[in-house]
């Protein structure tokens, strides 16, 4: 059976991604602007998500991503820009480059709104030498490991008589137990977080002002002061130091939805700081609906789909693979808590480094790969449980591969099946970085056209992209992935037997190990064993085609200066005989234009 994609064209966003903070991050100009002149802000990136109910009918979700100031947190400023690159960069104090969209006069805002034209990470007095994917400022590292501790505060409006639960009852929603929030994010870290040391407030306390003051529209909320005033109604009763976020529980609804943030500012009696926060109506104190608001306060965006026809308002809300999107099946569900959400996609677990660069494969173009895949919800340690296949070798669009299963959280899914995203780091608005690939004419993205089995084969035409299922033995399966392959293959082995082919004097060569973009030599040099590093370079032809990284002992110590000479002469050269007598075993004069290295093999394009 072969499923087809339909898009007749991927319409492709190409920006450069945070790659050191050195490094900034540009937008495009998008052709809707009416941008009047570029200026230079400073702050921290909040971005809040407003999530209706699911029943809800008339309500659009909302996102917005805003600019706090600093040191005192109030809000300076409404952007717009791809909602994947915001999250690279959520929580932390940045410099921002804007062009003007509207004055609040214009859009009837309470505050001016810009196009973000590139986001520079800086260093903050706390974080004086900040450095790639470590903290700048605002809410913790971007790397959430460790204990993550929440305060549930419970805060009443004087116009409502009655709370939804006890305080002793929240116990239960947070629990280390299946269903409960602090085991969930446990079992979507790989045990890499925990939200051990969550605690609620002892009783809940009044508000200084009814609903409301604090609910001007039903998608326009005094955020800050619903926030900051609970926090001062708390103060006496919560030391809120060693609390990272805060989940806001009230006794009545909060406009349209239930929000989740990162990060907002607080001010305690134990002093000043920015937390990650969620605001909860009665309605949303469940299972599902807290673990997906926590999931924006940790820093994870929707995932609708389909791709063919990416969704809006409500429809975002389809996907039972993502509780970041529909929630799951509900096949398992709680009499007090209600339903047990389903778990995220595999590569939202990326966005907090959960998933180790061993368990990935990114498979770059003109490359192919067959592979293993096991179930994301199975953390065994080995094996890959995503695969990443960039679009003409983009760093922010690309299809990510993953193998759901009934097990665990994902006993709430829709099936067992490999399934595919297509992410774009740029798209716009509350739709999500990542859409639902299937392979049929309809929008269903949970039917049989989105569960991938063997047998069966995506294909992106335009990109001459094919991504096939071949088998299933137990839960894992085996998967072909071919990104524009034209690339001649060559396994560590092969490798290895020209390495000792074209050896000369007392060197030895004994090990060949491919890694993403390096490849690791294990050689003698007479009675010295040394571990060699080397990397591509692609100037093609007979031009340097590899440098050499690092040179150590077999336990890492450096090596002799006269032993780093020899492999200084010898490694490069020998690489490239070895390199040139590969080739040829394939085709006849045949110039070396590229090589490409990934944990599966190398690849080398030919000119």
């Amino acid at each position: 059976m072969r499923k087809e994609n339909r898009l007749a064209s991927i319409s492709l966003c190409v920006m450069a991604l945070l790659l050191a903070l050195s490094v900034g991050i540009t937008t495009p100009s998008y052709a809707e602007t009416t941008a009047q002149s570029v200026d230079t802000l400073q702050g921290v990136i909040s971005i809040v998500y407003g999530d209706p109910p699911q029943d809800a009918s008339s309500t659009d979700p909302i996102i917005n991503i805003r600019l706090l100031d600093s040191e005192t947190g109030a809000e300076t400023a409404n952007l717009q820009m791809g909602i994947g690159l915001a999250h690279t960069v959520m929580g932390q104090t940045v410099q921002v480059r804007v062009a003007r969209l509207s004055s609040p006069a214009q859009a009837g805002e309470s505050l001016p709104r810009y196009l973000v034209q590139e986001v520079i990470p800086i260093a903050t007095p706390n974080e004086p030498t900040p450095a790639p994917q470590n903290p700048v400022g605002g809410i913790s590292t971007p790397q959430l490991v460790g204990s993550q501790a929440f305060i549930n505060l419970l805060c009443k409006f004087p116009n409502v008589g009655t709370v939804p639960k006890n305080p002793a009852d929240y116990a239960g929603l947070f629990a280390n137990s299946y269903g409960g929030v602090d085991h969930f994010w446990r079992t979507m870290s790989y045990n890499a977080l925990n939200l051990a040391g969550t605690g609620t407030s002892p009783q809940w306390v009044n508000m200084p002002q009814p609903s409301s003051y604090y609910i001007l529209t039903q998608t326009s909320l005094r955020f800050s002061d619903l926030l900051q005033h609970c926090v001062t109604a708390s103060d006496s009763i919560v030391n809120f130091s060693p609390y990272i976020g805060v989940n806001v529980m009230f006794n009545d609804d909060l406009g349209c939805c239930a929000w989740g943030d990162g990060p907002y500012f607080i001010s305690t009696n134990e002093g000043n700081k920015f937390v990650r926060v969620t605001w909860n109506p009665p309605w949303s104190q469940n299972y599902e609906t807290m673990a997906h608001e926590t999931g924006h306060a940790l820093g994870l965006p929707h995932s609708p789909g389909p791709s063919h026809n990416p969704p809006s308002e409500l429809s975002i809300y389809v996907s039972q693979w993502d509780v970041m999107s529909n929630g799951g099946t509900c096949n398992q569900s709680s009499g007090t808590w209600g339903c047990v959400p389903a778990g995220t996609i595999a590569y939202y677990m990326t966005y907090n480094n959960w998933i180790p660069a061993s368990r990935q494969l990114k498979i770059p173009n003109h490359m192919e790969a067959t592979i293993t895949m096991r179930r994301t919800q199975e953390d065994v340690g080995v094996g890959y449980i995503l695969g990443l296949v960039p679009i003409n070798n983009s760093s922010t669009v690309f299809y990510s591969v993953e193998v759901r299963d009934l097990s665990g959280y994902d006993n709430n899914t829709p099936a067992a099946a490999v399934v595919i995203h297509h992410i774009d780091l740029s798209r716009i608005g509350n739709t999500g970085p990542a859409l639902v690939v299937n392979g049929g004419a309809t929008n269903d993205v949970n039917g049989t056209a989105a569960q991938w089995q063997a047998g069966e084969t995506f294909t992106d035409a335009v990109n001459n992209i094919t991504i096939r299922v071949i088998s299933k033995t137990g839960n894992d399966y085996i998967v072909e992935i071919r990104n524009d392959a034209d690339a001649l293959l060559f396994t560590e082995n092969e490798l290895l037997a020209q390495l000792r082919a074209n050896a000369t004097g007392d060197i030895n060569y004994f090990l060949v190990d491919y890694q993403a973009d390096i490849a690791l030599i294990v050689m003698t040099i007479g009675s010295q064993t040394a571990k060699v590093t080397v990397q591509s370079v692609n100037t093609g032809g007979e031009l340097v085609r590899f440098a050499i990284v690092s040179m150590t002992t077999e336990t890492d110590a450096p090596l002799p200066a006269a032993t780093m000479d020899i492999i200084n002469i010898h490694l490069l050269p020998t690489l490239n005989l070895a390199l040139d007598a590969l080739v040829a075993t394939r085709e006849i004069n045949a110039n070396v234009g590229e090589i490409i290295l990934i944990d599966t093999g190398m690849g080398v394009v030919t000119e």
